[in-house]
């Protein structure tokens, strides 16, 4: 659970954009603290070496963020009966100040331990003193403990994002000062017209397409009768010689239809019946007494 505090130093700072924010990033109301003993071997702290079933005492741990740095504050309860978070009941132990680089590691200011996901070491600063000393914190539960180290990863990847922010800002400011710098407010277009004396050869496939050849019928392009000599004259039948010209086509194929015969379909039958008999000789035919 995250809390926001704004703190405000003065009405001039606030006026003057000086204002800084904090975040809680994860609290913890039962935190067992220890004395962490000098470092044995080269693989690190272990948990089991801090004396955990006596700790100096139980308090409460809040993981605060302001920008770019990060502290983890210690606090012992006057009364640990009731484990209240009041400012009355907390007094301040200690603090663990975090400021990384971008890519930076947090190892130096907090360390796991080898034989446990469940406890810590934090360098811890005496705000008496200004002394820094190794302490060891652990939690009963271990979703406490992964909130308390997503919270230190979260820190980190923000330190990186804002520091990729940057440089893209920045880049971006030298391209718009570069731009403004060597063509003014409006940027001029490249000239890509040719330079005198320059030619340019093209080179052809050396195939000629031959012309489409007029129809054989005389039209035009598309099979159409060319159009009439200028000052010809042409003309225009009117709507009544149309219908009459369709009259007369109907009537025709009418009487045809009706079986009416006309002389001229037929031509003259006499005359030719009477040119064949008169054609018909009797040579044709032979002689047929030699055969009685």
């Amino acid at each position: 659970r995250l809390h926001c505090r704004l703190t405000l130093t003065s009405k001039m700072d606030f006026l003057s954009d000086n204002v800084e924010f904090e975040q809680v990033l994860m609290q913890s109301k039962e935190t067992f603290v220890y004395k962490v003993p000098p470092l044995t071997t080269a693989s690190g702290h272990r948990a089991e070496s801090f004396g955990l079933d006596n700790p100096l005492f139980t308090g409460h741990l809040k993981v605060i963020q302001t920008d770019l740095k990060l502290r983890i504050s210690l606090y012992r309860y006057k009364d640990e009966t009731t484990l209240l978070t009041t400012p009355e009941n907390l007094i301040l132990f200690g603090e663990c100040p975090v400021e990384i680089e971008p890519k930076g590691d947090i190892t130096p200011f907090v360390d796991s331990v080898a034989d446990s996901s469940r406890y810590f070491v934090i360098r811890v600063k005496d705000p008496a003193s200004e002394r820094s000393v190794s302490i060891g914190i652990g939690f009963r539960e271990r979703e406490t403990a992964f909130d308390f180290k997503s919270s230190l990863n979260e820190y980190v990847r923000y330190v990186d994002r804002m520091s990729t922010a940057n440089e893209m800002s920045k880049h971006q400011a030298e391209l718009q000062g570069d731009d403004e710098q060597d063509t003014g407010p409006v940027k001029q277009m490249k000239d890509m017209s040719l330079k005198e004396g320059v030619k340019i050869h093209v080179k052809g496939t050396g195939k000629r397409h031959a012309a489409p050849k007029p129809s054989s019928g005389g039209g035009g392009l598309l099979g159409l009768k060319p159009p009439p000599p200028a000052g010809s004259v042409v003309h225009v039948k009117t709507p009544q010689e149309v219908a009459a010209a369709a009259n007369n086509t109907t009537t025709t194929t009418t009487n045809k239809s009706q079986g009416g015969v006309d002389d001229e379909d037929w031509g003259d039958m006499s005359s030719a019946s009477t040119t064949d008999k008169t054609s018909t000789n009797d040579d044709e035919w032979g002689d047929f007494a030699s055969f009685s």
